[in-house]
């Protein structure tokens, strides 16, 4: 099993206590926190591959975390409380990296459902980035294609005159065509 690191935001010291005994037997690096202030603090600094949080946590409230979470892309957070209310079951709902579980797991469902949420959220994560990527490459073949349509009209170049045009200078310059592209179109827009 890979060494992950997990944080544990409780403010009841016997709970975190427990929590981390039973994942530290299971080979998790563990991190505790009381607070929801500092949690935020330490998931910024550490980027955990999980973080377990109790509903009633002091500070900063469980749809504060997820909002804080969320926009910063820092990590799955797993909730945990002995009662859940259907308000905080509806917004978790709708958000892709957060779950919850009630107090009355046993060890081995615990672990279970903690590795399940640390593979979900890497691959999540994995395909997130994927898509930017794929997002940045459309983008920049977009602004590619438009300079080449602009030689193309304004020089009386053919398409694939114009593409080796691109490709040479952004060649000689040393930089991206993409950025060859850019200057092609402020110049001719």
């Amino acid at each position: 099993m890979a060494q992950y690191k997990i944080i544990i935001a409780d403010s009841n010291d016997s709970t975190r206590a427990t929590l981390k005994s039973i994942l530290m037997q299971n080979g998790y690096f563990v991190y505790e926190t009381q607070d929801g202030s500092s949690t935020v603090r330490l998931a910024r600094s550490l980027k955990p591959d999980l973080v377990i949080v109790d509903n009633n946590i002091i500070g900063i409230n469980g749809f504060e975390i997820i909002k804080i979470f969320e926009e910063g892309r820092i990590s799955p957070i797993l909730f945990i409380s002995n009662t859940i209310g259907k308000e905080f079951m509806e917004e978790l709902r709708e958000k892709c990296n957060f779950t919850y579980i009630t107090r009355s797991l046993d060890r081995n469902s615990l672990i279970q459902i903690i590795d399940y949420i640390i593979y979900t959220s890497k691959k999540i994560a994995k395909m997130l980035d994927e898509i930017e990527q794929l997002k940045r490459t459309l983008e920049s073949r977009k602004k590619i294609e438009k300079a080449k349509g602009l030689l193309m009209k304004v020089k009386n170049m053919s398409e694939d005159d114009a593409y080796k045009y691109m490709r040479k200078r952004s060649m000689d310059k040393g930089i991206p065509m993409e950025q060859i592209a850019d200057a092609i179109i402020i110049m001719y827009s």
